[in-house]
C-alpha cells in the first residue's frame, strides 16, 4: 500500500492548524502584535536596504 499521499495530507493539515492557531494568537494579543509590527518594520527598514546595496 502507498501511504505517501495521506501522510501528505496530515502535513498539510497540521500546518494549516498551526497557521490558524497563530492568526488568532495574534488577533487577540495587542502586545504580540505589537511586537511583530515594530520588528517587520526594523526588518524592511534596516535589514533591506543593506541587502540591496542601497
Amino acid at each position: 500500500m502507498d501511504k505517501k499521499g495521506t501522510l501528505e495530507w496530515e502535513y498539510i493539515a497540521a500546518i494549516v492548524l498551526v497557521l490558524i492557531i497563530v492568526v488568532v494568537i495574534l488577533l487577540f494579543s495587542d502586545s504580540m502584535k505589537n511586537m511583530i509590527m515594530e520588528r517587520g518594520r526594523e526588518f524592511f527598514s534596516n535589514i533591506l536596504p543593506e541587502k540591496l546595496g542601497q
